[in-house]
């Protein structure tokens, strides 16, 4: 259900809300038109600055990868459901995160300097059965790992792992379920100081989801209600205290932070979901339309927003596209898709922002055999 992003996960939580069709929980290479805003064509210019990481096994289209200068995290092809950290100089692998449950998948890697964020959710309990996610820190520098729930202050993770983001400043936000309730506030491990806290909640009867990056921390969107007929309204952090985006609309479906703007996707409550979403960004009055978005896949980086666009014409792809204020939108990565009559499936996947500065993105393909992905990095 969220980006930055596992595909198992956010189904999960999408079936609650009755949200499929949104959220891209389907393997499929269905796609739609993105408009361009008010019209125009974004410039094309593919491969800018992108480096190809390596083609690894993947446990399937929701596998976990994160690239950082120093480090890699991507599954352990000896065993799928658990993952490796290793250095990029050398290939060492400096950490090989198991799993003994097989009800478990690692769903969110975070990297900042020496530090890596892993989480592990239950995938395959029915989801009113199963428990929370279970998050770990690695501290790469010393060999030690800390538990979330060793953190002091740390609010409990929900049910969720990918519901998360790695801010510039190497602070860890996560959705976080508290006092029994389901999803419903947002908490912050600071991993230089290694202390917890809580940052929002929802209100009585209300949760949060789609907690993701922006700039200056992170953000998230708040439901009214337990469902998505209800208001939805968009949150985040800035100096260290939540702001909101948009509070007078009720359409917010996912959000990100840059400078002084505000980026969110809409979907009028009530509303049939659909797999691409209008995309909007607000600077006080100043309002730009930057076309259409696949929800859950926005993701600030380097002083940039990205996010995925498909596209199905003369030359079906998968786009991923940018934009910074003062410039134009620009796609700066294209992956074609399968011919029609192809076994094979692929999905463009942006998946983390590392140090605040290096984009991973993952092109995850299957031929109806095993899952591998192609990862790439962004400066």
């Amino acid at each position: 259900m969220i980006r930055r992003r596992g595909a198992v996960t956010r189904c999960t939580a999408a079936l609650l809300l009755g949200l499929v069709t949104a959220t891209g929980c389907t393997a499929d290479r269905s796609a739609v038109v993105g408009e361009s805003p008010r019209g125009s064509t974004p410039a094309v210019s593919p491969a800018a600055g992108i480096t190809r990481v390596g083609v690894w096994p993947s446990q399937d289209f929701s596998g976990v990868f994160a690239v950082s200068p120093g480090y890699a995290v991507r599954p352990d092809p000896r065993q799928l459901r658990s993952v490796v950290v290793e250095r990029r100089a050398t290939g060492a692998v400096v950490v090989r995160h198991h799993l003994t449950d097989e009800r478990f998948q690692t769903d969110f890697a975070g990297i900042h300097g020496d530090k890596v964020v892993l989480v592990d959710e239950d995938v395959m309990s029915p989801d009113a059965s199963k428990g929370n996610a279970r998050g770990w820190i690695y501290d790469l520098a010393t060999g030690h790992v800390t538990a979330v729930t060793d953190v002091p202050g740390a609010p409990p993770l929900s049910r969720y792992g990918p519901q998360a983001a790695m801010s510039a400043d190497g602070k860890y936000y996560y959705s976080a379920s508290v006092d029994g309730g389901f999803s419903n506030c947002v908490g912050e491990i600071d991993l230089a100081t290694m202390r917890g806290r809580v940052v929002d909640c929802a209100n009585k009867g209300g949760s949060i989801l789609y907690v993701n990056s922006g700039d200056a921390g992170a953000t998230w969107t708040h439901f009214a209600s337990g469902g998505f007929d209800g208001c939805r309204v968009g949150r985040g952090i800035r100096m260290g205290r939540p702001v909101t985006i948009a509070p007078d609309a009720c359409d917010t479906f996912d959000t990100a932070t840059l400078g002084t703007w505000q980026l969110r996707t809409t979907q009028s409550p009530g509303q049939p979901m659909q797999p691409a979403l209008p995309l909007v960004a607000i600077d006080g009055t100043t309002r730009i339309d930057l076309g259409e978005a696949r929800g859950q896949s926005l993701i600030v980086c380097g002083g940039y927003v990205y996010w995925k666009r498909e596209v199905r014409g003369w030359t079906p792809a998968q786009d991923l596209l940018r934009w910074r204020p003062g410039r134009s939108p620009e796609v700066v990565f294209r992956q074609p898709e399968p011919p029609s009559d192809s076994a094979e499936a692929m999905l463009l996947t942006p998946k983390a922002c590392t140090d605040g500065s290096v984009l991973t993105v993952a092109v995850t393909r299957t031929t109806g055999g095993p899952f591998t992905a192609t990862v790439f990095s962004l400066p």
